[in-house]
């Protein structure tokens, strides 16, 4: 019996689309990772990266998270560092590169999308 052969550009082809499938959380894994991240917290850190602004929180018991995305607007909020605020998360797509040039690849994380002074 005779292997299939296919021709080198459509096994190229094959390759191609599934070294690039991503797969994406479903809303339900994104709700998981939401209620593991604090409602309320206060910023330590924002750094403006290549692909996102980081941000790094202290929650009211003293848990630390590092290096969260956001969205770039977010590091524009320097006045916030060390001030409690309320954080609202959103599923968002970031370059998935290794600079901030174009690559033609994304990825999908949760991110912080607005930080709101808190007073409690």
């Amino acid at each position: 019996m005779k292997p299939i052969s296919f021709p080198f550009w459509l096994t190229l082809l094959f390759g191609a689309v599934a070294c690039t499938a991503v797969k994406e959380p479903s809303p339900v894994q994104a709700e998981q990772m939401e209620a593991n991240l604090p409602p309320v917290a206060t910023i330590t850190e924002l750094v403006n990266g290549d692909l996102a602004c980081y941000v790094d929180l202290m929650d009211n018991q003293g848990n630390q998270y590092q290096g969260l995305y956001a969205t770039f607007e977010i590091c524009e909020q320097a006045a916030l560092i060390g001030k409690a605020v309320k954080l609202t998360y959103q599923l968002a797509s970031f370059n998935d590169c290794d600079s901030n040039e174009p690559c033609g690849k994304s990825k999908t994380e949760l991110a912080i999308v607005q930080i709101e002074p808190w007073e409690n």
